[in-house]
């Protein structure tokens, strides 16, 4: 569905910490983090077994990025590098 949308911003809003991310709810999510340009918004507050891959994918520019929240982050479980985000509210 993301694919034949009209360019609108997107939020990521996945608030799950009591149970585990489905493979399904996981999957929408990465497809929605494929679209850096669109994303405005991204709050994680998932299980930290399921944090690393989701952080992982959080790679690249999001020029469109205001807020940026995910916990728990756990030590060794950080951004990558290539990790931007320019725009200031």
């Amino acid at each position: 569905m993301l694919a034949h949308s009209p360019p609108l911003p997107l939020v990521i809003d996945y608030v799950g910490q009591e149970h585990e991310v489905t493979a399904e709810d996981e999957e929408r999510i990465l497809l929605a983090l494929q679209r850096r340009s669109r994303i405005r918004r991204i709050r994680l507050w998932i299980p930290a077994s399921n944090v690393r891959k989701l952080v992982v994918a959080i790679s690249g520019d999001f020029p469109m990025l205001e807020y940026l929240y995910i916990n728990p982050l756990n030590e060794g479980v950080i951004p990558p590098g290539t990790f931007r985000a320019p725009r200031r509210a």
